[in-house]
């Protein structure tokens, strides 16, 4: 991966990438939660940060928008960096 993970971080990402493909379909942050045993606002909380880092990509206001982002390639960790920047320097 081009970003570092911490352990949750990653047991999220994995889980994440997993029910994605079974249930073609985001779980929720309560999904996760169940899952990893953590709180709901540590969840959302290490999910905010994932998307910061680029390692997951969340459409603002709706509802099962993770969707993992395959880090294997470095040109998807640069562009994804440069645009949360970009990002930044707007706001």
């Amino acid at each position: 991966m081009g970003f570092k993970l911490t352990p949750s971080q990653k047991k999220i990402y994995d889980y994440i990438k997993v029910y994605t493909l079974e249930n073609s379909g985001a779980p929720s942050i309560r999904n996760i939660a169940s899952y990893t045993g953590l709180s709901i606002s540590t969840v959302s909380e290490h999910v905010k940060n994932m998307v910061r880092k680029g390692a997951l990509r969340q459409e603002p206001g709706k509802s099962r928008s993770l969707e993992v982002v395959d880090l294997s390639f470095p040109e998807t960790t640069k562009f994804i960096y440069l645009c949360n920047q970009r990002t930044r320097n707007i706001n």
